[in-house]
């Protein structure tokens, strides 16, 4: 069973770290809506997942980062 999971609510970043691996992606186009992931994220929960890790890009360049990070509250 799967106890913890990352998970990346934008993939877009303003910095440019020399150690990033990551795609250098600027558009907003290929998040997720909220309700998706707030539906995944319950889905998950569900399953028995007790340990969800946000990484990215830059998390708070996420537009509804609040409601994002409110949604993981157990």
């Amino acid at each position: 069973m799967i106890k913890s999971l990352d998970i990346e609510p934008t993939t877009i970043c303003n910095l440019k770290c020399p150690f990033c691996f990551g795609p250098k992606v600027v558009s907003k186009k290929t998040e997720l809506n909220i309700d998706i992931w707030k539906n995944a994220i319950s889905k998950f929960r569900n399953q028995g997942v007790e340990n969800i890790v946000i990484s990215g890009g830059e998390p708070l360049l996420y537009d509804n980062i609040l409601e994002f990070n409110g949604s993981l509250e157990i």
